[in-house]
């Protein structure tokens, strides 16, 4: 874990539908209650046609200027789409890191095939997850962003019980058993 004075840029990337932009509200959410100023920015495009999204989270312990990351400055991309993670590289300064699903969502004609774009992603400083037997695993498909939010969490200063709250609070209007899900993806993604 680092230092609780330093600044996190994020960017969360994927394709519309997969939840990207509940992902930044559950950091940004988890990140104001540990007591860091914290600013947003996102981009829906074509999402609900399946086209890209991202958003940009960043926080910090002293006053956030721009929600908006500078090429060469993000410490970590997640990706719920590896195409999408791609597509944000010249984002991650010297040390960044991508935290990205093997799972592809071909949208479009001509998405590359897995293998080049995994040979592509290999050169990369990037944790790639194949997330499809995890979420067999846990039986719940629509948990593929909170598993990767829950690799990502072990790289942020926020603590297990903040995330846990914060999980709860935004999934409980959709059922407990929604929430329980989703924690249980979370769990899954920690302990990775």
């Amino acid at each position: 874990m680092t230092t609780p004075t330093q600044h996190y840029s994020i960017i969360f990337a994927g394709v519309g539908g997969q939840g990207v932009l509940s992902l930044a509200q559950l950091t940004l959410e988890a990140a104001r209650r540990e007591g860091y100023y914290i600013l947003q920015s996102e981009i829906h495009g074509m999402s609900q046609r399946g086209g890209m999204v991202n958003s940009h989270v960043q926080f910090s312990k002293t006053p956030v200027s721009s929600p908006i990351i500078t090429q060469g400055t993000a410490q970590m991309i997640v990706a719920t789409e590896p195409l999408e993670s791609l597509r944000y590289v010249s984002y991650l300064n010297a040390q960044g890191v991508i935290i990205s699903t093997k799972s592809q969502l071909k949208n479009f004609a001509g998405y590359p095939e897995l293998d080049f774009l995994m040979k592509k992603m290999e050169k990369l400083p990037t944790r790639l997850i194949d997330t499809d037997p995890l979420l067999q695993q846990i039986g719940f498909k629509q948990g593929l962003g909170t598993i990767l939010l829950g690799i990502a969490s072990q790289r942020l200063p926020i603590q297990k019980s903040t995330w846990q709250t914060v999980i709860t609070d935004l999934f409980l209007p959709k059922g407990q058993s929604v929430v329980d899900k989703n924690w249980k993806a979370f769990e899954l993604g920690s302990s990775l």
